[in-house]
């Protein structure tokens, strides 16, 4: 479906360019309490309310065939080439957990074990493989 989410409270297709979304009129379902829900700001966003159509069948999606990991969708606004405003759905970031045990919570990089520092002169540290000598660092 090109422009539809599956819907994981209400167990169906929500159709985003139907004015009604698709949904039955006789389901007692309040079309304008979906839409704000829908128009939420995404950090308020409950992650697996909306979930790729395509995936919610068993299928992968065209998104998912080109990389996209997160079956988890959200909704925002469009304006097309026409000028009109129009609701898309969009697949959510992946989020990454990584490990931090070993790291001390900093990224590789930013780690103070193991990385040569440059010589200041006047200053008291010791090069690298100078440990046990006690002559002063720096200009005599």
């Amino acid at each position: 479906m090109a422009n539809g989410v599956w819907h994981s409270l209400l167990q169906r297709v929500i159709e985003l360019d139907k004015e009604n979304f698709g949904l039955p009129r006789d389901a007692g379902i309040n079309v304008d309490e979906v839409r704000a829900e829908l128009l939420q700001p995404v950090a308020r966003w409950q992650r697996d309310l909306l979930i790729c159509v395509e995936r919610a069948l068993g299928r992968n999606c065209k998104a998912e065939l080109r990389g996209v990991k997160s079956p988890h969708m959200y909704v925002r606004n469009h304006r097309g080439p026409d000028g009109a405003l129009r609701l898309r759905a969009t697949h959510l970031p992946t989020v990454h957990d990584r490990p931090r045990g070993d790291t001390g919570g900093k990224r590789p990089a930013q780690g103070d074990e193991g990385v040569p520092r440059p010589y200041v002169p006047g200053s008291r540290a010791r090069p690298e493989g100078r440990e046990g000598h006690e002559e002063p660092l720096g200009p005599p």
